[in-house]
């Protein structure tokens, strides 16, 4: 985990393109700024005024941290990984493979995958620098 910051240091990386958590927050979540815009990790956008208004108390005058965004995509491809491989019966290719991924400014790629083993859609999987947010299989 990152150093501590005060409010003030937060909102300096926001404005650096970071995302980060408070103390408070629940495993995985955060916020960050695409676009000028204050989103938070379901990509929701938040009025900045009001978030910050909500958390004018001295609880949140410390204790915030960067968010490590690696961290969270391993997480996601270690999920797809388990998912993929409850799916998939002892079958040698999957016949179909439909992926979305979205980077940090919001830009959403899509991938097609055809006749492909286990190992090389976590191969290709693992090379995404964007988070992926769905996979359809078809066996």
């Amino acid at each position: 985990m990152s150093k501590p910051l005060t409010k003030e240091e937060a909102k300096l990386m926001l404005e650096l393109g970071m995302a980060i958590f408070h103390n408070t927050f629940l495993p995985g979540e955060f916020i960050r700024k695409v676009n000028n815009k204050l989103i938070d990790e379901a990509g929701l956008e938040l009025e900045e005024a009001g978030f910050w208004r909500y958390r004018n108390k001295p609880v949140f005058d410390d204790l915030w941290f960067v968010f490590d965004e690696d961290l969270l995509n391993k997480g996601q491809l270690n999920r797809h990984a388990n998912k993929i491989a409850n799916s998939i019966s002892l079958i040698g290719k999957l016949k179909h493979v439909s992926i979305t991924g979205q980077d940090l400014t919001g830009f959403e790629s899509h991938y097609e995958l055809k006749d492909v083993t286990l190992i090389e859609l976590l191969s290709f999987l693992s090379d995404q620098s964007e988070a992926i947010t769905l996979i359809t299989i078809k066996p």
